[in-house]
C-alpha cells in the first residue's frame, strides 16, 4: 500500500511539474525536467514488475499534450530528454512506447511526430542464447546533424560494453555470442545493420520493432563474427 501512494504520488508530481507554465527555459524549467525524469524512473521501475505501465501512459500522454501546445526549440530538446528517459527504461525489457500503447493510433501518431521521427538511432547488441537481447542504444536529436555527409554510429565497441556483462557469463568474451551494430547514414537518411549470420531474422525484426526503425539497409562485415562462425570458417 505504501508503494502504491509513493507511486501516485510521482504521478501527481510529474503532471503538476507538466502542467506548470514556464515564461522560458530558466534553471526552474531544466530542474523541472529532471525532476519529471526522476519520477518516470520510479513509475517505470515499480509498473514493470507488473506489466501494465498504466501510470506511466498517464505521464507519457501529459507530455505529449504539452508538447503539442510548446514551440519553443530549447524546451523541446528537454521534453525530449524527458520521452528518451522513459524509453531508455522500457528498452531494457524489450518495450518500446508504442508497444506499451498498444494499437491507440492517435497517441502513437503523436509518438512518431513528436519523438521517433526527431531522433537518430544507434546501438550495439547480442543475441544470447537466442533468449534475449542485449542492448547499449544512444538517442540523438536530429537537428543539425542532418548536412554532414558520414555515419553517425554507437561509441562504444563490443569490446568495451561486454565488462558489464561478463560476470553473468563467466569464460565468454565479446565475441562469444552473435553481436551486431546499427549505425545511420546521414546522406541517404537511413540505418545501416551490421549483424552475425548467427542472429535470426525475428531477432532483426524485434530490433527494428523495438527500435522503431522504419528505412534501413543491411551490410555484411566479416568482424561480426561469433566464435561458432570463426570455428566455422577455419573446418572448411
Amino acid at each position: 500500500m505504501q508503494v502504491e501512494t509513493t507511486l501516485q504520488d510521482q504521478v501527481i508530481k510529474a503532471i503538476t511539474l507538466l502542467k506548470k507554465n514556464y515564461d522560458s527555459c530558466s534553471k526552474e524549467f531544466i530542474g523541472d525536467t529532471f525532476k519529471i525524469r526522476e519520477s518516470i524512473n520510479f513509475i517505470c521501475n515499480y509498473e514493470q514488475l507488473q506489466g501494465k505501465y498504466y501510470r506511466l501512459k498517464e505521464v507519457i500522454v501529459k507530455l505529449l499534450d504539452e508538447v503539442e501546445k510548446n514551440n519553443d526549440q530549447e524546451k523541446y530538446a528537454y521534453y525530449y530528454c524527458i520521452f528518451q528517459e522513459a524509453e531508455r527504461l522500457l528498452v531494457k525489457k524489450g518495450k518500446n512506447l508504442v508497444r506499451i500503447f498498444n494499437n491507440d493510433y492517435n497517441i502513437n501518431a503523436s509518438l512518431e511526430k513528436h519523438y521517433y521521427s526527431k531522433r537518430i538511432t544507434t546501438a550495439i547488441f547480442w543475441v544470447v542464447e537466442d533468449k534475449w537481447l542485449i542492448f547499449k542504444p544512444i538517442w540523438l536529436l536530429n537537428n543539425k546533424e542532418d548536412k554532414r555527409t558520414h555515419k553517425i554510429d554507437c561509441p562504444y565497441s563490443h569490446y568495451e560494453w561486454w565488462d558489464k556483462y561478463k560476470k553473468d557469463y563467466p569464460g565468454s568474451d565479446f565475441a562469444t555470442f552473435p553481436r551486431g551494430r546499427i549505425m545511420f547514414d546521414l546522406a541517404k537518411k537511413e540505418h545501416v545493420i551490421f549483424y552475425d549470420q548467427c542472429i535470426r531474422k525475428a531477432h532483426i525484426r524485434d530490433i527494428l520493432d523495438l527500435f522503431q526503425i522504419k528505412k534501413y539497409r543491411v551490410e555484411y562485415d566479416e568482424h561480426y563474427s561469433c566464435d561458432k562462425c570463426v570455428q566455422n570458417k577455419e573446418l572448411f
